[in-house]
């Protein structure tokens, strides 16, 4: 049976939890204040969205997709156990609930064959994140976010599966298309990197871009092209991941220039130009 729960004030700083959209953050706040005392609850949508949604106009179809964000961005487990049906379990729930005469959960605790997502998919999501101060269970020691070891830890498949589940549906957003088509060409063309990105939270800052009027999806591609032309004229691999390429906060990489190197020829010529320069100050 749900009861007072905690929330920290750091909570809205988690990476985590700002990947979420807004939608899916009420839902990870609500999933937090209907959890069990050992974090579980149901996971069936239409539940769900009786007791956080009460009567606002949302349909079963958004919270399912909400679910799955929080899955997929490692805040919850979701999972089906026979007898109950869909149900969740909330990450680093004990570490961060601090509660008094606790009582048995209802519901038995995931296991490894009963992970999905409510689609019917694996979720692959991992337990063992590194855990931030908000609980949320993502910032490393060193103040860094940690998707760089958790992307590698899930590998490529799991990237293109975030990037499909993060799309909104069709008829959600009138722009939808627009940002598939702009997200499509930006991983095309984006250079390889010894640290892969995470699509699925480049995408969002991306559209965080354009829904702030900070950019249009055609001027983010035109700077995906120039930093994908520098890094191959230096030779070099990207040492800018995609989701901090898209991040305000990380320096706004995608405003910059990224004029390529000069060529070898360029150079000669430069130091050509530099010594007649200085030839004719000395004749002068």
């Amino acid at each position: 049976m749900a009861r007072i729960r905690s929330l920290k004030p750091e909570i809205w700083m988690s990476p985590q939890v700002m990947n979420l959209s807004h939608g899916a953050r009420l839902l990870f706040i609500g999933m937090i204040t209907q959890a069990d005392d050992e974090g579980r609850g149901t996971a069936d949508p239409r539940r769900l969205k009786a007791a956080i949604f009460g009567g606002d106009d949302i349909d079963s179809a958004s919270v399912r997709r909400w679910l799955d964000e929080c899955s997929t961005n490692g805040l919850a487990v979701i999972y089906e156990a026979q007898g109950h049906g869909m149900l969740y379990e909330l990450c680093s729930w004990k570490q961060h609930q601090r509660i008094d005469r606790p009582s048995k959960s209802a519901y038995p605790r995931p296991s490894a064959n009963t992970r999905r997502t409510l689609d019917g998919h694996s979720t692959n999501t991992r337990r063992g994140l590194v855990e931030d101060s908000s609980g949320i269970g993502s910032l490393g020691s060193d103040g860094s976010d940690g998707s760089d070891r958790t992307e590698r830890a899930r590998g490529a498949h799991e990237t293109t599966r975030q990037v499909e589940q993060s799309r909104p549906a069709a008829g959600e957003d009138p722009g939808a298309g627009e940002n598939h088509q702009a997200m499509d060409r930006i991983q095309a063309l984006y250079p390889k990197g010894a640290n892969p990105p995470n699509w699925m939270m480049a995408l969002r800052h991306a559209r965080s871009l354009v829904d702030d009027g900070l950019a249009a999806w055609d001027e983010l591609v035109g700077a995906t092209e120039r930093y994908a032309r520098f890094v191959a004229s230096s030779g070099t691999l990207a040492n800018v991941a995609a989701h901090n390429f898209f991040d305000r906060r990380k320096g706004n990489y995608w405003q910059q220039g990224w004029d390529p190197p000069p060529t070898k020829a360029e150079q000669r010529q430069s130091a050509d130009v530099e010594t007649a320069k200085r030839w004719l100050e000395k004749s002068s």
